[in-house]
């Protein structure tokens, strides 16, 4: 299968090249020319496999030109996640309501869950072709440390890594300016997130930039879900969680379905789910997913997996309060005209210019509508679907946005039942729907946001972010991961911060070194 330009459907390519180029000419980016139909057997066959064997079965349905034994390579990344058999957990918070976790792997946040096998993907590509990378990141806070991880201490590949000076969570800058390999480079920039992501796709776009490296025997690409490495890992948490709910009985079955009280991919109990929703009671035929959004990538996987069978609802986009998104699916506008960014307490959600959406306008409308659209953002910062193009918006997806003070209300809420939910994942509860099937996408572990899990549970500031962290961690059984501690005594090794013209230049003095 080939991926084509959002923008202009003629311009093709293969996977391998858009891993390593992930622009579009034109601006576009690329996506798929079409997308694989499960079938029913598919599903069922997948009932009794692993995660990762599962994942493998959904990559092979693409057809793309890059080896099963690369991408199952790949997907062994995954065995140094929390739990090597399975790096997602799903859990019930409610009758109707689940929690799908995907912060288990190294950085602590849902970027692993891409990332990881992602950045293997690229590591064997560029050592089969025996080139040299440099991969650059923009970051509100969680991609930065998933990119770090993932592409540290690659000998074929440096990584660079742009972050907006005081718009991440303290543990997020930690996880960043704390990495001690000597392939990798962090750059605080002065302005906010939407300012270091179009500095980043400058630099990506720059001819005389890629020259420069191509003198230094270094090839560029990206890290962030511009590339459809990215987005491609992202489907299929969607997809699995289809197969589960369907295997535990939680969903109406097609056929019936084996019951069991364990998770054969995961090995861990379903917690009573299975009983309490067997197959002759289950309720529902589909289940809507509640997906924190910011720049659209995890939203955007969950419409692809929708497409390629997962038995999914609605889409809800819950949003913070720079409600972009909300405007969109709501009213059908994108007006970026006299707004500025909001600094919330989910600061990962703190974006207004969100990328992937140009992917769902390509697949729903066309090339040519997508193009224009973009222009229109780019030339007036604003564009307006017509009423046919929201209803066909409206079919798929629901939104809604969370202040600050809401999402504290929703941690305390959940705390109150013993859970800890960190400021994303918040977002979502004011989209739960107790009539229907809810999967909550779950972003991020709440440690890495201590003084906002404090303010909200404790109705006070945060005095000493560590202390807090313990005492919390004590209270609600939740273990301090080893790779947070550590961040409190190891030295900061970057300390670098540039203004967004100086981002080029302090590169190359860095890589010719």
């Amino acid at each position: 299968m080939k991926l084509v330009s959002t923008r202009d459907f003629s311009q093709k390519a293969d996977l391998s090249y858009a891993l390593l180029n992930p622009s579009a000419r034109g601006g576009g980016l690329f996506s798929p020319e079409r997308l694989p139909l499960l079938s029913e057997d598919f599903f069922k066959q997948c009932e009794d496999l692993s995660y990762k064997q599962i994942a493998l079965k959904i990559i092979e349905s693409f057809g793309f030109d890059v080896s099963s034994e690369i991408f199952e390579s790949a997907l062994r990344r995954y065995d140094k996640f929390e739990n090597s058999a399975c790096p997602v957990q799903i859990k019930k918070l409610s009758e109707n309501a689940y929690i799908l976790e995907l912060y288990h792997g190294p950085t602590l946040a849902f970027k692993d869950m891409a990332l990881q096998p992602f950045g293997a993907l690229l590591k064997s590509i560029a050592k089969a072709r025996n080139e040299k990378f440099l991969i650059m990141c923009a970051t509100s806070g969680d991609t930065g440390p998933a990119t770090l991880e993932a592409f540290a201490d690659d000998e074929n590949i440096k990584a660079v890594c742009l972050y907006p000076q005081g718009g991440t969570s303290e543990i997020q800058r930690q996880q960043m300016v704390k990495q001690s390999a000597a392939n990798l480079k962090i750059l605080g920039v002065r302005g906010n997130f939407d300012d270091t992501q179009r500095a980043l796709k400058s630099l990506l776009a720059d001819e005389d930039f890629k020259n420069e490296l191509a003198r230094a025997n270094l090839n560029l690409s990206a890290a962030n879900s511009v590339n459809f490495g990215r987005i491609l890992f992202q489907i299929i948490y969607y997809l699995y969680a289809s197969i589960y709910f369907s295997k535990h009985g939680v969903l109406s079955p097609e056929q019936n379905l084996k019951q069991s009280d364990q998770c054969q991919a995961c090995g861990k109990n379903f917690g009573g789910a299975a009983g309490a929703n067997s197959a002759q009671s289950a309720k529902f035929n589909t289940f809507d997913v509640i997906v924190p959004s910011g720049n659209f990538g995890n939203a955007l996987g969950a419409y692809f997996a929708k497409k390629m069978g997962a038995k999914i609802g609605k889409i809800k986009i819950a949003s913070n309060a720079n409600n972009i998104l909300t405007e969109l699916f709501t009213r059908g506008i994108y007006d970026l005209r006299n707004r500025e960014l909001i600094r919330t307490i989910s600061p990962a959600m703190d974006i207004l210019i969100s990328s992937n959406v140009e992917r769902l306008l390509s697949d729903m409308f066309g090339d040519a509508r997508t193009s224009e659209l973009m222009q229109s953002l780019a030339r007036d910062k604003f564009y307006k679907l017509d009423a046919s193009e929201l209803a066909k918006l409206r079919e798929v997806f629901e939104a809604d946005f969370c202040d600050d003070t809401q999402c504290a209300k929703f941690i305390k809420q959940e705390s109150s039942r013993g859970v800890l939910i960190d400021p994303h994942t918040a977002t979502c509860f004011k989209l739960l729907d107790e009539s229907r099937l809810n999967l909550v996408i779950s972003t991020a572990k709440w440690i890495k946001f201590t003084p906002s899990m404090i303010g909200a549970i404790k109705g006070r500031a945060c005095e000493d972010e560590r202390a807090d962290m313990i005492a919390l961690s004590k209270e609600f059984r939740s273990d301090i991961p080893p790779q947070i501690s550590r961040l409190f005594s190891a030295p900061q090794v970057h300390s670098s911060v540039v203004e967004q013209s100086e981002i080029k230049n302090a590169i190359m003095e860095w890589i010719k070194k």
